[in-house]
């Protein structure tokens, strides 16, 4: 079952004319590891961070070090990876991240390169 933030982020997606992605993809085959979604023609990788705000397993010493070394041996086997916490869900950003999908190049003004 999707979290809230799962089904928000699959509602711009689908918003954004976004390809096909997989869910709950296992991607390393020596651990239980899975990723939130997988585009497989770019083996792009997509996580959405929940528990940002509140204290949750992302903020905790054992949570991070475990997520790190999670998505440093996805970065190693190949995967361009994404995280996604709760702020950056938004239509803008999503639009990049299915630009960056389907091999195009987000414009220099666009979400994802924009400074803050």
């Amino acid at each position: 079952m999707s979290s809230k933030l799962e089904q928000k982020f699959e509602l711009l997606w689908r918003a954004c004319n976004g390809p096909m992605l997989e869910k709950e993809f296992h991607f390393c085959p020596m651990r239980k590891w899975r990723a939130d979604y997988l585009h497989r023609p770019t083996m792009t990788l997509i996580e959405v961070e929940g528990g940002m705000w509140t204290g949750g397993r992302h903020q905790h010493g054992f949570g991070f070090s475990a997520d790190a070394i999670k998505y440093n041996v996805a970065s190693y086997m190949g995967y361009r990876l994404f995280r996604l916490p709760s702020s950056l869900l938004k239509l803008e950003y999503v639009e990049d991240l299915v630009k960056i999908c389907l091999k195009q190049t987000p414009s220099a003004d666009g979400f994802l390169l924009r400074k803050k």
